[in-house]
């Protein structure tokens, strides 16, 4: 019941139940990290080991170890628990320490044994915690917003826009949509006379945060290169609302300002309505 990590906590009763339930949790560890993986997370993007603990508690305590890794398991509890590891990553909820955040999690699944994923719940529970809670603001949604190619928030936020790629296999890349090459010609750039065109384009925010940044099929982005965004969303028949735009946003780079106050806003109404609870 008390789950710090203290050497009278491993006194000879608790070691008994360690031992004599041994394969049964040996099965939900390793479960739990081939689930994991199929979700997509890897040793870098899995940021907080700990948030593995729930997750093996859950998945021990239904019975799930045969079953939560086929083809055929509950989709949508699938997708709450992803989203709940997301969502912790994304609000930090597992820096610092853990002891208090994991006992409370715990004594929510145990009261839902039986029960599929229980992420409404735990969201509610910590929703009055001012420094440990799941919700989402404005202020908080642009700032991740600005987070940079090859980020983890980065890299959370854009499995919730592309839920529909190979993760099972990982063969994803992070793209960005106006190829970066452009952004880093200096000499290009100061041939731009339209000033608030410029000075879009010489915010790293924009054109390396995630409102410039997709995930793509490997073969697909290994294709895309340094193309332009017009042309290659052309070749490959891609319409403006696949990119998280609205018709008749132009694709051309002379026309970053609007992609970028476009794409923002259609991230914001889309994070909201997937990530609010």
């Amino acid at each position: 019941d008390n789950i710090k990590f203290e050497l009278k906590n491993f006194g000879y009763e608790n070691v008994k139940v360690f031992e004599d339930n041994w394969y049964k949790i040996k099965d939900s560890i390793i479960t739990t990290f081939n689930l994991l993986y199929r979700l997509g997370f890897n040793n870098n993007t899995f940021r907080a080991k700990n948030a593995a603990i729930p997750i093996i508690y859950y998945i021990y305590h239904n019975n799930l170890s045969d079953k939560i890794v086929k083809a055929n398991y509950d989709a949508e509890d699938l997708k709450n628990i992803k989203k709940w590891i997301n969502l912790s990553f994304i609000k930090s909820i597992f820096a610092g320490q853990t002891d208090t955040i994991l006992t409370r999690i715990r004594n929510i699944l145990r009261d839902n044994i039986g029960s599929s994923f229980p992420l409404t719940e735990i969201v509610d529970r910590f929703k009055n915690d001012p420094t440990k809670n799941y919700s989402l603001d404005d202020d908080f949604i642009d700032n991740i917003l600005t987070s940079p190619y090859g980020s983890n928030d980065a890299y959370y936020l854009l499995t919730f826009l592309y839920p529909d790629l190979d993760y099972y296999n990982q063969d994803f890349h992070m793209d960005h949509l106006h190829p970066a090459s452009f952004f880093r010609n200096k000499e290009e750039i100061k041939g731009i006379e339209d000033e608030r065109l410029k000075e879009y384009i010489l915010n790293e925010d924009y054109w390396n945060g995630v409102v410039n940044l997709q995930l793509l099929n490997g073969d697909l982005n290994r294709s895309k290169q340094d193309l332009n965004l017009k042309d290659w969303a052309s070749a490959n028949s891609i319409y403006n609302r696949e990119l998280y735009l609205d018709d008749g946003i132009d694709l051309n780079i002379g026309n970053f300002v609007e992609f970028v106050e476009n794409r923002k806003k259609n991230l914001k109404i889309k994070i909201k309505e997937d990530l609010t609870i």
